[in-house]
């Protein structure tokens, strides 16, 4: 078991560098190009990788906890993990820190009511716009909406960068 957990995280761990890699070459793609496609491809990239850590810390905290013996997680959290519960990507990810830092007995050190999390689901609602468009305008990404879209990274990697210094 412990050999087939840590291949499984191994294999996460590939799925999250090759998600961060994209994100680096999209950001290259947005600055030397200019252009709607250029902007979307950079917002799509991004939240591939938010989408993306957030089923590493879902699949490892489940790891963590069959490890531990003695679960630290209920039956909810249990049931987030393994899916049978539908939330947004937003509520998914603050979700998936929470529980992670749970299997892992860890202090949270993340806040998600100041203006980090207000960023990241504005960020969330410009990556709703162009990827379920309702109209030529809203495929628009504007450099306001990049910065936003900036901002939400930014928390996303304060967040995700507590679980690396354990």
């Amino acid at each position: 078991m412990v050999t087939e957990a840590r291949e499984e995280l191994r294999q996460l761990d590939a799925l999250l560098y090759a998600l961060m890699d994209d994100a680096i070459a999209a950001a290259e793609f947005w600055r030397d190009r200019t252009g709607g496609f250029s902007r979307r491809t950079y917002v799509r990239t991004v939240f591939a990788l938010v989408e993306g850590t957030s089923h590493l810390l879902m699949t490892s905290a489940l790891r963590f906890d069959e490890l531990r013996g003695n679960s630290a997680l209920t039956r909810k959290d249990r049931d987030f993990l393994l899916g049978e519960t539908k939330k947004t990507t937003c509520d998914t990810f603050k979700s998936a820190v929470k529980v992670h830092a749970k299997a892992r007995n860890l202090q949270l050190q993340t806040s998600f009511d100041g203006q980090g999390w207000e960023q990241f689901r504005n960020a969330m609602e410009i990556r709703h716009q162009i990827t379920h468009p309702k109209s030529l305008e809203k495929l628009d990404i504007t450099l306001d909406d990049l910065k936003v879209i900036e901002s939400a990274m930014d928390f996303s990697r304060q967040v995700t960068a507590q679980f690396l210094q354990k």
